[in-house]
Parts: C-alpha cells; sequence; structure tokens
C-alpha cells in the first residue's frame, strides 16, 4: 500500500494538472466541503480518521489515473509512457 497522501503532494499534483480543488472533489466523486475538510487536517475520532485516510486513497488513486506519478520522496511528476503503452501509428 501506498504511503498517505501529503497536502504538499496534493497542492503539487492539482498545480501539475492545473486543477481546483472543486475540480478535484468532482473528478474524485467527493463533496468539495471534503476536501475543505482534509486541508483542515485529521480528526481525532477513530470513525472520522478511517474515512479521511480513504478519502485520501480516492484522492491518489484520482490524480495517478489523471497523469501525476507520486515519487518515493515525496515530490509528484507527470507519468511517462512505458514501452508496454500502445503508441500511435500513421
Amino acid at each position: 500500500m501506498m504511503p498517505c497522501l501529503t497536502m504538499s503532494q496534493m497542492d503539487a499534483a492539482l498545480g501539475l494538472l492545473g486543477w481546483t480543488d472543486s475540480q478535484l472533489a468532482q473528478a474524485a466523486n467527493l463533496h468539495p466541503k471534503s476536501i475543505s475538510r482534509i486541508r483542515r487536517g485529521a480528526s481525532r475520532h477513530r470513525r472520522l480518521y478511517r474515512r479521511r485516510l480513504e478519502m485520501l486513497d480516492r484522492i491518489r488513486v484520482t490524480l495517478e489515473a489523471a497523469g501525476v506519478c507520486f515519487l518515493e520522496t515525496g515530490g509528484v511528476e507527470p507519468k511517462k509512457l512505458t514501452s508496454m503503452q500502445p503508441r500511435e501509428t500513421l
């Protein structure tokens, strides 16, 4: 399992894609207020903390599907085409 998404990674990924928090919420099928709550920080209540982790995971998956690669160093970059992906032919 990938480590938890950090706010700096989320901000960098949004900048890379040119997305706003509202666009992220729509792409991740989350309410915009959920993104605001995530930005405010973790809840101390165990059930809400688990929900926050689930939302962060959903956000990470959404950003990866949009073309963001999360690096082990904590950075982000656009996904690179691999030799396994089909190339357009003329």
